[in-house]
């Protein structure tokens, strides 16, 4: 039997190499194991890993240039169809003029305001003492930013001198911390430098580097096409190598700064890190809540987010316990906080209240970093800031008339959705399941209407939601995953047993797999028919700005394994541009016609391409036919 799989559509910013799914944890396991037994080892095999990516390039970029080199000799020597050679040399020529501008990573301007010894003294004895005690390289520079953060970074320069080695500080972080908490945390960054990290962490960051502004800077085109196919396989493979090193890495790090300091130090920075940093997330997102309430925006909301770091606040064991549950993922390079703490032999305690920050080894430069990252704030905030403020009018005004249309008798459905999604993002909870409710009482048969009014309910913590959630699961199989973890999390936020829900949810994301590998392929029992008027207007406009494609047909494919109907497009991309390059374009403008799928016209594929353009109406763009209309 004939089949095509397609798999996920490709997506932009495919040189982006540190992107894991869970396919690749048993790889990731066994070079665990190996990295465990050699580390030094481990890390010269990820350096090999990384020299295949320059290998590959540069054997590309010289058969363009010998390719370039090669019709000019013709030219020069034969003088027989220089014509053609002409226009080769200059098609190889510019092939490898791109790709070198897509390989030439600029120098990036330095982050944040450059600090000074006679302004802030006591910093830059303490970063001199954490260096002895490392041993780790001079600091030739030392920057403070606005993020909660550190960082040391290494640039080269000259073969002779050696690099130029910065040092990056958060102000909120050393507003956070304590100032042996700080001198821990700068242990770490010099720890990287002692165990060589550095050199080798550079090495990974420019391979990622590089490929990313290629996938950005390379038009579509053979060259991009080529490489693209590589990365399919390299990418993936390269960043389960690096994945690995850096948490070893991060391990390293913490012992060198634990004999520097103490261990003891180190566990207190990283516990206090870990709950700063939810109070100052949730600092800021009481700040920007303002901005749908006010015109102005606070005139220095930095000293505002940063007031929360000395309170004292019960739900700091909470947000411990919860980060301690963790588990280790493929998200992060980062261990999780309770396998640092193990590693460090330290046990999980809250430290002391922060009673004198760090922050006061900025002396006189403090005030001065706060106006400036303010005001470059405000420089950034301001627009998104009134445009919020604007938006939320507008919500309120259209909810209000919403409402007002609602009180004489307005029953259509999108328009009850909308007054009820409005309400849920305006006024919370308890209002929103009123509007819900309303939604359903005009039309039962509305699943993502019951969904959502489960949704509330339990948020009241009324357990009427569980029900509710399930029976819009079961009538739209699409949202019982959905519904079975929302039902466990709120089991658990109530420290009620779940158990019972585990295997239903295994079950529904067993059939929301199946549905997902029969949306993912396509093959000659695939039940198709023809796309309606209004789906064919809607596809129409939705693809009329679209570049690339020189032919493009549709049809309705009904799925086994799900109740909503998929979109199935065949296409052909125009000369001078690459079948993947325009399936993106096409994906992405068609987003909004639901569910799709699309295949290029291929010989291959011609069983599928006859049956759509056989139905009625299957097409939407011909353009081969009107430039030839004899044919």
């Amino acid at each position: 039997m004939k089949t095509i799989s397609v798999g996920e559509p490709p997506q932009q910013g495919w040189g982006q190499t540190i992107a894991l799914d869970p396919r690749h944890g048993p790889m990731i396991a066994r070079l665990e194991q190996f990295a465990a037994r050699d580390g030094d080892g481990y890390r010269r095999r990820v350096v090999a890993a990384g020299l295949v990516a320059y290998v590959v390039l540069t054997t590309l970029l010289a058969l363009l240039v010998g390719l370039t080199v090669l019709m000019v000799i013709l030219i020069v020597t034969t003088g027989k169809g220089a014509a053609v050679a002409l226009k080769f040399a200059f098609v190889f020529g510019a092939l490898a003029f791109g790709l070198v501008r897509a390989l030439w990573v600029p120098r990036v301007a330095p982050d944040g305001i450059a600090l000074s010894a006679s302004e802030s003294p006591d910093l830059f004895a303490m970063v001199d003492r954490v260096r002895c005690a490392t041993g780790g390289p001079p600091i030739h520079a030392i920057r403070l930013t606005d993020q909660m953060n550190a960082a040391i970074t290494q640039e080269a320069r000259f073969v002779i001198v050696g690099a130029r080695n910065t040092l990056y500080l958060g102000l909120p972080l050393l507003q956070a911390l304590t100032s042996d908490e700080v001198a821990g945390v700068i242990a770490h960054e010099f720890g990287h430098f002692v165990g060589k990290h550095g050199h080798s962490s550079g090495f990974v960051y420019r391979i990622r580097r590089r490929w990313a502004q290629i996938a950005e800077r390379m038009p579509d085109g053979i060259v991009s096409g080529l490489l693209r196919r590589f990365f399919r396989w390299y990418g993936p493979w390269f960043a389960s190598y690096s994945f690995v090193l850096a948490r070893q890495q991060e391990y390293e790090a913490d012992a060198v700064a634990a004999r520097a300091t103490s261990a003891e130090t180190i566990a207190n920075a990283l516990i206090r890190i870990t709950v700063q940093s939810v109070r100052y997330g949730s600092a800021w997102s009481a700040i920007w809540s303002q901005s749908v309430e006010r015109d102005d925006p606070l005139a220095s909301p930095h000293d505002t987010a940063a007031s929360v770091f000395q309170m004292e606040d019960d739900a700091d064991r909470d947000v411990l316990d919860r980060e301690l549950r963790a588990e280790a993922d493929l998200d992060d390079t980062h261990p999780t906080l309770a396998q640092r703490l193990h590693a460090l032999g330290r046990s999980a305690t809250l430290p002391p209240p922060l009673a004198t920050p760090a922050v006061t080894l900025l002396g006189p430069a403090l005030p001065l970093a706060t106006t400036q990252f303010d005001a470059e704030w405000h420089d950034w905030a301001d627009d998104v800031w009134k445009h919020d403020y604007r938006e939320r009018q507008e919500e309120r005004a259209e909810q209000a008339a919403l409402a007002e249309r609602i009180t004489v008798g307005e029953t259509e459905r999108e328009a009850l959705y909308r007054h009820a999604w409005l309400t849920e993002r305006l006024d919370g909870a308890e209002p929103a399941a009123r509007a819900y409710a309303i939604v359903l009482r005009h039309h039962p048969d509305a699943q993502d209407a019951r969904f959502r009014y489960g949704d509330m309910l339990l948020d009241l913590d009324d357990e009427a939601g569980t029900a509710i959630l399930l029976e819009a699961g079961h009538a739209e199989p699409e949202l019982l995953p959905h519904a079975y973890r929302r039902i466990i999390d709120f089991r658990r936020a109530q420290g009620r047993d779940a158990e019972a829900y585990l295997p239903l949810l295994a079950q529904a994301e067993a059939a929301e797999a199946l549905a997902t590998a029969e949306a993912n392929a396509i093959d000659e029992t695939a039940r198709l028919r023809a796309a309606d008027e209004a789906l064919r207007e809607r596809v129409s406009a939705l693809v009329a700005d679209v570049e690339g494609v020189a032919a493009l047909h549709v049809a309705v494919r009904d799925l086994t394994h799900t109740s909503k109907p998929q979109t199935v497009f065949v296409f052909t991309a125009a000369h001078g541009y690459t079948g993947v390059g325009v399936l993106d374009r096409l994906v992405d403008a068609m987003l909004p016609a639901g569910d799709l799928i699309g295949i290029e016209m291929s010989r291959s594929r011609r069983w599928l391409t006859k049956r759509i353009k056989a139905l009625p109406n299957s097409r939407i763009i011909d353009r081969k036919q009107s430039r030839f209309p004899w044919m």
